[in-house]
């Protein structure tokens, strides 16, 4: 679960806060702690602090020469899920408080509109999860529908948009008419389809539907983990959009 998004100029005063759960940190006396942390660390290795274990929460830390972007989430989400997040955050960030972060503006006013951005930024970690996973060798194909497969959220390739969308439709109704022959109730949650050359898998997530084409000569165990991998990290991504725009 995201816990809390917080951005700070170079010097650590606190531009941004979110919190999305109940906390007794105080943001500047936080801030201020993160941004000696990562100087500390830069002054003596050269390099930073990117992410922080603590025993419930997992703090991932980006920046540039502007703001420093930080990340609280649960444990259990991970280093993965929550430096997704920060990198776009700052990406974000950064291209649209352009003028104000030039001009050193400090006060948060200058920034509180961000917070109806963060959904957006959320979907937009889609592309760089499933980029990763196409860049295996034994992917040929991953697409990311939106609710009720009504359009196409990202693809990693150029794909006829309409007949793509026409197609997934109908493999939704057949995987829901093999449920019903066979008196199942339960919305389904994967289909496989397989040819001589590809697999193709169909997986829900959310209300949206996530499909990826594997080759079945390269179809190998850690293929198939990076799917695995893929698919976690996309539920995450979207629950949590999900629930901050209240469409789950």
């Amino acid at each position: 679960m995201l816990q809390q998004i917080m951005i700070v100029s170079a010097g650590g005063t606190t531009l941004f806060l979110k919190d999305f759960a109940r906390t007794d940190v105080q943001p500047d006396i936080f801030g201020a702690i993160i941004t000696a942390m990562v100087d500390f660390s830069i002054q003596r290795t050269g390099m930073s602090v990117s992410y922080i274990e603590l025993p419930s929460h997992g703090v991932a830390i980006v920046h540039n020469s502007q703001i420093k972007v930080i990340v609280v989430v649960d444990a259990a989400d991970g280093s993965d899920f929550a430096s997704l997040i920060a990198n776009e955050l700052l990406r974000t960030f950064s291209i649209r408080f352009a003028t104000e972060l030039e001009n050193k503006v400090s006060s948060s006013d200058a920034f509180v509109s961000f917070n109806g951005d963060i959904p957006e930024v959320l979907l937009h970690t889609v592309r760089p999860i499933m980029e990763h996973l196409a860049a295996h060798r034994g992917v040929a194909l991953a697409l990311l529908t939106g609710a009720q497969g009504s359009t196409i959220l990202h693809a990693t390739q150029d794909l006829d948009k309409y007949a793509t969308l026409a197609h997934h439709t109908r493999l939704l109704d057949l995987a829901m008419e093999v449920m019903v022959m066979h008196d199942r109730a339960d919305m389904h949650v994967s289909t496989s389809l397989r040819n001589d050359k590809t697999t193709l898998s169909l997986h829900r997530i959310e209300r949206c539907s996530f499909v990826v084409v594997t080759k079945n000569a390269l179809h190998t165990q850690e293929c198939k983990d990076e799917v695995e991998v893929c698919i976690s990290l996309l539920r995450k991504v979207l629950a949590t959009a999900s629930s901050l725009t209240g469409t789950g």
